[in-house]
């Protein structure tokens, strides 16, 4: 159980920053596999304005001062390069900011949304010209009359195993001020206690049918969702129909046994504790310049000590019918199952209404509405530098805001193309710079991502040395001018979508190589954030379509918008102050960078790409001298003529894929 926060990522430098920035707990949380595909899923750039004058941007700068040694230090690993991900995340922390004095009664919720500014390009239901592309049809989903949706796949990755996941379109960014910590405070007490289940009875049935605590039974609340799984065997028709009892319990009916509910305030208390140190301290100092005045810089999931505290279990329960709703949430079940005895048992399950005070308030038409909590938009851009004794690197990440777009429809997958063509031509540009001979940063790249339910961002990003931030930020200025002012060249564009379609024929050949909980993933993001979701069939002729006929133009106009500043935060994070720079002189330094950086005047990229092939000449073949059958492992030993020993083994893992490696006794001991 714990906090996790929304955001895409898929490039490793972002990790440490933004992972530590955005993900608010100790608690463990399964991590999606990732795919093949390099594009973003709902992502795109907005269009190119006539360039204006830069407006100054905002300094803040913060040093922090060391906690007690005996603090824990929550882990910041960098990970790196998108790996095929595993059932074990990363555990990450969180901490609360400042404490007001806690009320008993709740405050009133607003009923009317807040108004959502206009989005530069935001592809919507009613500005969609063209008709929606087909959902996934390997999907059997709908809505039950009371408003619960609800997503049923078939997939046979792993055997006799299914995942089923209760998904909420509320967190803790829906909190009042007297309930801060309460969307996370319920989440647990969802483990504590059912119509159905008394106390630990849900975890108590789950391991005694060989599930795990963490694995393969858990939850997670962050500013805009709470999301309950788990995943179980389908081979026993008696587990199903518990699996979808502990689901309908989660869904209406936690009791909130007063006796749990002291007990778990210790629980989380500790999580919090465990969650202090350099983590809490990066995320107070860079949540108020990215957010501003908005309800997301004040509503961390964990939310503050004396609400956890202090507040009733009639609070708990007041936020527990109020935004537990049928019309809020969806059942996500993909495994090993029959499709249509599912179906049925979501019916049986979820679509009779709850009783009590909450559906008498749906039928009368008078349920408070889900109010829309927006990021403010800012003209000019800021920084801030945040020194910290425990900061495991040297980083820059240049961030810039953007309305999210969820359109349905071909224009919008062309234009996730267009945009995953584009960043990866930057970074392969920031690549080639990174392996010079004196290379101005350690590593550096960009990408776009989802960030809260309000705002996508676009990053740019860089490690440095300790005294490399200035030569650091420059380098990354100059790509993005050279992008936005000459764009690309058209060997980059027929280079990159050689190898997107690459990578997207692998994904397709391996469709059906997906494990249920990626696959759960998709449609989990599809019903919180209208992710475009075709299927890997269509995905695939869309590709094979639509990659011909993008343009160079295309891709140039969407390079063109990354010299845009407003919306725009530049955040500076280094170990120790003093190095080359105060805090303050760093800022000065960095602000006079950017505010020139629509002066700068670079030249275009030239594409010295050499693609000449590894070998010029194959050698002549040789021959198997030797051959045994490892029976122990059903592998094959071959000895070639060049006195060279191969160990094959065939397997059917991933589909149309050679794996090998090769070494030499010796090593440096040879030199």
């Amino acid at each position: 159980m714990g906090e996790k926060f929304k955001f895409s990522l898929s490039v490793a430098a972002i990790g440490v920053m933004l992972t530590v920035l955005l993900a608010c707990t100790a608690d463990p949380t399964p991590v999606p596999e990732p795919t093949a595909t390099a594009v973003p899923v709902v992502d795109t750039p907005t269009p190119v304005s006539e360039p204006t004058a830069t407006p100054a941007p905002v300094v803040k700068v913060a040093t922090a001062t060391p906690e007690p040694t005996d603090t824990p230090t929550p882990a910041v690993d960098t990970p790196t390069a998108t790996p095929e991900a595993t059932d074990t995340p990363t555990p990450v922390v969180d901490t609360p900011t400042a404490t007001p004095e806690a009320t008993d009664t709740p405050t009133p919720v607003v009923e009317t949304p807040t108004a959502v500014p206009e989005p530069r390009v935001a592809v919507t239901a009613e500005t969609q010209t063209e008709e929606p592309l087909e959902f996934d049809p390997s999907v059997v989903r709908g809505t039950l009359s009371n408003g619960m949706a609800y997503y049923i796949r078939h997939n046979e990755e792993p055997l006799d195993r299914a995942q089923l996941s209760l998904v909420l379109k509320a967190g803790s960014v829906l909190e009042e001020e007297n309930e801060r910590g309460l969307a996370h405070f319920v989440e647990h007490m969802a483990f504590n206690g059912t119509e159905r289940f008394e106390k630990q009875e849900i975890v108590d049935y789950l391991e005694s049918i060989g599930s795990t605590f963490g694995a393969d039974l858990n939850a997670y609340t962050n500013f805009d969702e709470t999301v309950y799984w788990l995943e179980i065997p389908t081979d026993d028709p008696e587990i199903l129909e518990t699996a979808f009892e502990i689901l309908s319990d989660w869904a209406y009916a936690v009791s909130f046994d007063p006796e749990e509910v002291e007990l778990e305030r210790g629980v989380i208390l500790e999580e919090w504790r465990l969650s202090q140190g350099f983590g809490s301290r990066f995320r107070d100092n860079w949540f108020p310049p990215i957010f501003g005045e908005s309800r997301y810089t004040e509503r961390p999931p964990i939310g503050l000590t004396e609400i956890i505290e202090t507040a009733p279990r009639e609070r708990l329960v007041e936020f527990y019918e109020r935004w537990y709703r049928p019309e809020l949430m969806a059942v996500v079940a993909v495994g090993d199952f029959d499709v249509e005895q599912i179906e049925a048992k979501v019916k049986q399950h979820f679509a009779p209404p709850p009783e009590g005070e909450a559906t008498q308030e749906r039928a009368a038409g008078t349920t408070t509405n889900r109010p829309i909590h927006d990021v403010p938009e800012h003209d000019a851009p800021r920084i801030n530098v945040f020194t910290d004794p425990e900061s495991p690197a040297t980083q820059l990440i240049l961030v810039r805001k953007l309305a999210p777009e969820t359109g349905q429809d071909l224009s919008a997958f062309r234009r996730n193309t267009i945009e995953a063509l584009a960043f990866m031509m930057i970074n392969a540009r920031l690549f080639e710079r990174g392996q010079t001979e004196d290379p101005p940063y350690l590593s550096a790249g960009a990408q776009r991502g989802a960030f809260v339910n309000p705002v996508d961002i676009v990053q740019f990003f860089a490690w440095t040395e300790q005294d490399g931030i200035e030569d650091g930020f420059a380098a990354l200025l100059e790509e993005m001018q050279r992008a936005s002012q000459h764009g690309f060249t058209e060997t980059e564009l027929a280079r990159e979508k050689t190898n997107l379609l690459s990578s997207e024929e692998k994904a397709f050949k391996e469709r059906d190589q997906r494990k249920s909980g990626h696959l759960a993933q998709l449609y989990t993001d599809h019903f919180l954030s209208g992710t475009l979701t075709v299927g890997a069939e269509a995905e695939w002729e869309l590709y094979q379509e639509l990659l011909p006929q993008i343009t160079l133009a295309e891709v140039d106009k969407l390079a063109d918008s990354w010299a845009q500043t407003d919306n725009s935060v530049l955040l500076i994070l280094r170990p120790e102050e003093g190095i080359v720079s105060t805090d303050e002189e760093l800022a000065a330094v960095v602000q006079a960078q950017l505010e020139a950086a629509d002066t700068l005047q670079v030249e275009p990229y030239v594409d010295a790409f050499d693609n000449v092939p590894l070998l010029a000449n194959v050698p002549a073949a040789g021959s198997i001298a030797e051959e045994e059958v490892i029976e122990s492992i059903d592998a094959q030993r071959w000895v070639l003529s060049n006195g060279i020993t191969v160990i094959a083994k065939q397997t059917d893992f991933r589909n149309d894929e050679v794996i090998f490696s090769a070494f030499s006794p010796g090593g440096h001991s040879l030199v």
